[in-house]
């Protein structure tokens, strides 16, 4: 049985993310604004008055802006909540009590936007309008102080795959990922202080695993966001599809990259085989990355949210892939110069997006230059390779490999 098929891409199918969603950017980018002025005004009676007013503007025009993005049902719903919320008494501090009822709107839409990334991330924007209008949440829960490490990312995170988990519960990380190193080192591995949904298969929004907006979403639920979260990371990119092609990295190893035949280089996008890098950028993977940046921006304001790169794999710019098997005979593909450039494509992307988003970026690749799969010492597992890790997942750091990111983190974000 595949992964399961998770339901709800960031904003409906792929690549609609950035063309049917401008109503929730655009109600995050007022949620902004009015926080802005919230922090600067919230004192008094009348600027509290200004503050409810703009709230319920802000919230009365969700519904028809969110249809666009094919989720009216949950914005329609979460206009009604907050216009009720907004209609609540006011306790001695507005800003948290708007917060609390904010998370506590999204905790009672959980039935209805679990799996639709859209629904979510329109929740989202709501949720940021109703909070900071100063509306009251009788009844509502306390918001989380959040966990100190929080990770969301793919297979390079995980660094782990569960070949009997049919559902894809995400549950299993590898003993030395480098998520297991960096909780160690700040003292949070094993306990209540860390969240670590990352999931091998993840995608930004291309599906069919989990996206970032789910694993957010699945984090959020556990508490994970909040004034005391101190880094948070975020490792996607790889497995999504992009520009004219609908195919996956994954998909494209058998039919291009061990493919000796027919080879692996850029002819392979138009046949199908490959995904295609030429669609591969920083402005369009920061748009699909916005929405769920933002949210977690505002719920942990004190966080380092960090884009984690990838290792380097391959040599940048060169033709040539590599794996090595049993450490002894190599497969090499001396036609690999899409694949090469498939990866030098996202590492660029990755800057560009951490720098648009105004979040960190680790440079992995400079920190495992001279490591990849075709050097002398790889820090990349290959199959049974016995100078790695000979149970590792092939392709994906060793644990050497893995601790050079976990150092980097800690002792830039960590301490």
């Amino acid at each position: 049985m595949r992964q399961r098929q998770v339901i709800g891409r960031v904003a409906g199918r792929r690549h609609q993310y950035g063309r049917h969603s401008g109503g929730c950017l655009e109600l995050h980018r007022r949620a902004r604004s009015d926080d802005r002025r919230a922090r600067a005004h919230h004192r008094g009676a009348r600027t509290a008055a200004r503050g409810h007013r703009t709230g319920r503007t802000a919230a009365g025009g969700t519904g028809s802006r969110c249809a666009a993005a094919g989720c009216a049902a949950a914005c329609r719903a979460e206009t009604r909540a907050a216009d009720a919320a907004a209609g609540e008494t006011r306790t001695t501090d507005p800003r948290r009590a708007g917060i609390r009822a904010a998370r506590g709107l999204l905790r009672k839409l959980d039935d209805l936007v679990l799996g639709n990334g859209g629904r979510w991330l329109c929740a989202a924007a709501v949720a940021l309008a109703a909070s900071v209008s100063g509306a009251g949440g009788a009844g509502a829960d306390p918001a989380p102080a959040g966990k100190e490490l929080v990770v969301l990312g793919d297979s390079f995170s995980a660094n782990a795959w569960d070949f009997f988990d049919e559902g894809n519960s995400c549950l299993r990380h590898g003993r030395t990922a480098w998520p297991v190193q960096l909780g160690k080192l700040m003292g949070v591995y094993g306990t209540d202080e860390m969240s670590d949904p990352s999931c091998p298969g993840a995608s930004i929004d291309s599906g069919p695993g989990w996206s970032l907006a789910q694993e957010a979403q699945k984090a959020d639920k556990a508490g994970a966001f909040g004034p005391n979260t101190k880094v948070v990371t975020l490792q996607f990119g790889l497995n999504d599809k992009w520009g004219k092609s609908d195919q996956t990295l994954w998909k494209s190893l058998q039919v291009c990259v061990f493919n000796l035949v027919d080879g692996c280089d850029p002819e392979a996008i138009d046949q199908g085989r490959m995904p295609d890098y030429n669609g591969v950028s920083g402005t369009l993977m920061a748009q699909r990355m916005r929405n769920a940046v933002t949210y977690i921006k505002y719920y942990a304001p004190n966080a380092h949210i960090v884009f984690v790169g990838y290792p380097e794999l391959f040599t940048p710019g060169s033709s040539t892939v590599c794996l090595s098997i049993g450490g002894i005979v190599p497969f090499i593909q001396s036609r690999g110069r899409a694949v090469v450039e498939y990866f030098d494509r996202i590492d660029q992307a990755q800057r560009e997006a951490a720098q648009t988003l105004g979040i960190e970026f680790l440079d992995a690749r400079a920190l495992t230059t001279g490591h990849g799969l075709c050097s002398s010492q790889p820090w990349l597992n290959g199959v049974f390779d016995p100078r790695t890790d000979l149970d590792g997942l092939f392709f994906h750091p060793s644990s050497q490999g893995d601790a050079v990111v976990a150092n980097a983190i800690y002792d830039r974000y960590g301490h």
